[in-house]
């Protein structure tokens, strides 16, 4: 599952039954937490770690997002228990996704 980020849209979901490799993808050039917060609107909250930049994804817009149903609600509650445990999941529901560039570069800090 992919949260795509592009300058100048919406953020939106791609991938949606994909609950294994859930990650933020930035369709644009390599930019600061500054552009990326900007990018993810609604989605969620940027957050840097460790000095890489990840993105707490709101339930209510994952939720909101994704096709629904039963299929999608076990795969959500599959992956967010998996997640849990990790530290991966904040305690108001929002699912952190790691950062990655469509041209594989870093982050700009």
């Amino acid at each position: 599952m992919q949260i795509v980020l592009e300058p100048g849209a919406s953020a939106r979901l791609a991938d949606a039954g994909n609950f294994r490799a859930f990650h933020v993808l930035v369709a644009g050039p390599r930019c600061d937490a500054a552009a990326l917060r900007a990018m993810a609107g609604a989605a969620g909250t940027i957050e840097e770690i460790d000095g890489a930049p990840y993105l707490w994804v709101t339930r209510t817009w994952l939720d909101a997002q994704g096709p629904g149903g039963a299929d999608w609600a076990q795969g959500m509650a599959g992956m967010i228990a998996f997640a849990q445990p990790r530290g991966w999941v904040r305690p108001d529901g929002a699912v952190r996704a790691h950062v990655e560039w469509a041209d594989g570069g870093a982050p700009r800090t």
